[in-house]
């Protein structure tokens, strides 16, 4: 297991799953939506966030408005 640390100060336990198959795909930040990882492997990874930054709830604000222009615009 791997702590990843996201630009907005968002902390995850990183956990890799080798897997018979090939997989890719990215993790993005819970928070900022920002991609913290990506992969094209026989692996998977999962993450738990483990720590929040003093100002997520203004993190989490910003993200779900760019989620609502987002959604509005289609």
């Amino acid at each position: 297991m791997t702590k990843i640390t996201c630009s907005c100060g968002a902390v995850y336990l990183e956990k890799k799953h080798k897997l018979t198959m090939r997989d890719k795909d990215k993790k993005h930040c819970q928070l900022c939506g920002e991609v913290i990882s990506s992969w094209n492997g026989a692996v998977m990874y999962t993450y738990e966030l483990i720590s929040r930054p003093e100002n997520s709830n203004d993190l989490n604000l910003s993200a779900k408005s760019i989620v609502d222009k987002i959604t509005k615009s289609n």
